[in-house]
């Protein structure tokens, strides 16, 4: 009983899950819960397209298990769809030509219907008709999300949508995906959108090395990580010297150095270390710039220098 209700719960499980070229993705373990939009973030080569590929089956996986309401992932084909990172339409078809084409290949039932709709949501409703070769960039990333969507699954990946728009047309984008969610759908995607992903993902996922280094909202990422604050400082005529003496007292006492600018230096601490940190400080004439709770780019600073 217990099983049945996790299934429902969670649709997607990923278990022990490893592979990808040189073996990149080792033993990833998560689930995803239904109707989370679930971001995959991580620097660039940690593997966030990677893993995309490896739980689609299109990478061969060495070990693990993907599984969608308990079945093989590859058994629910009709109700997952898949928008790559590159456009994937015709350039020489008008918009609707690619809409049949593509609802062809989903065998959705009413494609037309469906891409009218969509298109009307992303603002696209009067290029029905115009050659995909005529859309700007922004559009074209539009329609290859439109594209992917016309079966109208319950689970959809997406590699990096938002590459090539701008700031309004992301936006819009993600009203849509949170569209998507409140119709029922499931959305998984990588992006390197930081704040973007902590205002609009349900959960995230932080790679680092093909490793799943954390994973849960944005809570839970701050208590996992262990960051209670994060602390600009500006020191005056730092040598090399001493720079490398605070590295060496914060690394001794605890303190994360999340980044260095010349003289300025982005400091992690926890509460028990707030002692710790202002002993160090005396040492060195300084000026605190700014003190606040960490946000998730100070979270991301802290997996990168981990």
């Amino acid at each position: 009983m217990f099983f049945r209700k996790e299934k429902k719960v969670f649709p997607l499980m990923i278990k022990e899950l490893s592979g990808g070229p040189r073996g990149i993705i080792k033993n990833m373990t998560f689930k995803v819960r239904k109707r989370d939009i679930f971001g995959i973030v991580g620097l660039s080569g940690s593997g966030k397209t990677t893993l995309l590929k490896l739980i689609l089956g299109l990478v061969k996986k060495r070990s693990g298990k993907v599984s969608f309401y308990g079945r093989p992932l590859w058994r629910s084909k009709k109700l997952i769809g898949f928008c790559p990172q590159g456009h994937s339409f015709f350039e020489e078809l008008t918009v609707r030509e690619n809409i049949l084409l593509f609802g062809s290949l989903y065998g959705a039932k009413s494609p037309l219907e469906v891409g009218r709709r969509m298109l009307k949501e992303l603002e696209m409703e009067e290029k029905l008709d115009e050659p995909a070769s005529n859309l700007s960039g922004g559009q074209k990333t539009r329609l290859n999300v439109i594209l992917s969507l016309l079966h109208e699954p319950k689970l959809i990946f997406m590699d990096e949508p938002f590459t090539g728009l701008d700031y309004y047309n992301r936006n819009l984008l993600w009203n849509f995906i949170k569209k998507l969610r409140r119709r029922g759908c499931t959305v998984i995607l990588t992006t390197h959108l930081l704040d973007e992903a902590q205002k609009n993902c349900t959960k995230l996922l932080v790679l680092k090395e093909g490793k799943k280094f954390v994973y849960g909202n944005v809570e839970d990422i701050k208590e996992k990580v262990g960051l209670d604050y994060v602390y600009e400082v500006k020191f005056k005529s730092l040598s090399k010297r001493a720079l490398k003496e605070i590295i060496a007292s914060c690394k001794e006492e605890g303190i994360d150095v999340l980044n260095v600018q010349i003289d300025t230096l982005l400091f992690g601490v926890r509460e028990e270390k707030k002692r710790a940190f202002q002993r160090l400080l005396r040492c060195y004439e300084h000026e605190i710039i700014s003190s606040r709770k960490p946000n998730i780019n100070d979270l991301f600073l802290k997996v990168v220098s981990a």
